[in-house]
């Protein structure tokens, strides 16, 4: 597909998280036809994860009958994404800023920040019979000023390791930190990691190839928990990726990362 063509996609989901995937590859997919490169597309991709999760979520209140449409419009260099829900609908003014202070360390309410932050513009309305709609457009031809990264494999779930040097947990992470699967592996080991007495945790996170809002947000909440338990959690191998999500929402200021197992055990 040569830039400056029109194309139009729609699909229509059921309020079920796994369903976010295949309305993310769509995504992906159309900014990739239309010349965009991985990175561009990937951040594209993460918008569109977030706007979905949030309308099978917040919008239909996690009701497999209530469905989720999403229309994508290409025309030209121009993309705009509707995300439509059937839902009683949420305000999106009342999610705080999570580059204030107070919020920095809640374990939600990034993904509006983020679907600001990837897309060059976002609209909600509310629709009189019920239901929100969230529009949100991107000129593909514009540079995207996020980190680049090399393409990695994707994996549909995530799985992990753990070792011990030195009485500090290293955890290995790999594959996809996301809403509804890798989140609740995530708060599992560090769960299991605390009640086996381990109370310094290393989470070696080169293996991940995406996280989203609610990963990120399982991050926040591991380190909270092992802070109260009188611990410290810290990140090692840090993807570009992941480090530029740390970076716009200023929690790179909270974790301490490290690019050597060694340097970052020592430091305990």
């Amino acid at each position: 597909m040569e830039r400056g063509e029109s194309e139009r996609i729609e699909i229509t989901i059921s309020s079920r998280f796994e369903n976010i995937e295949l309305v993310q590859v769509i995504a992906e997919h159309l900014c990739e036809n239309a010349g965009v490169d991985e990175d561009g597309s990937h951040w594209v991709g993460m918008a569109v994860r977030e706007a979905v999760a949030n309308a099978i979520k917040h919008g239909n209140k996690l009701d497999v009958e209530k469905k989720v449409n999403a229309t994508f419009d290409l025309r030209g260099s121009e993309l705009e994404i509707t995300i439509l829900d059937e839902g009683e609908g949420f305000d999106p003014e009342q999610v705080g800023d999570p580059l204030n202070p107070k919020n920095l360390m809640k374990t939600s309410g990034r993904g509006i920040f983020y679907m600001k932050t990837f897309m060059d513009r976002i609209d909600y309305s509310f629709q009189a019979g019920g239901g929100t709609s969230l529009v949100m457009t991107k000129n593909l031809s514009k540079p995207h000023g996020v980190a680049r990264a090399h393409s990695v494999q994707r994996r549909e779930t995530m799985k992990w390791s753990t070792h011990t040097v030195d009485g500090v947990e290293v955890i290995k992470l790999e594959g996809k930190i996301t809403i509804g699967s890798g989140d609740s592996q995530l708060r599992e080991v560090i769960t299991n990691a605390i009640n086996s007495g381990r109370s310094n945790i290393l989470l070696d996170m080169g293996g991940v190839t995406t996280i989203d809002s609610s990963g990120i947000g399982e991050l926040v909440g591991s380190y909270t928990t092992v802070a109260n338990r009188g611990g410290k959690l810290k990140l090692l191998h840090l993807p570009a990726k992941l480090n530029e999500l740390l970076h716009v929402t200023q929690l790179i200021t909270v974790f301490e990362v490290y690019e050597n197992e060694d340097e970052a055990v020592k430091s305990f």
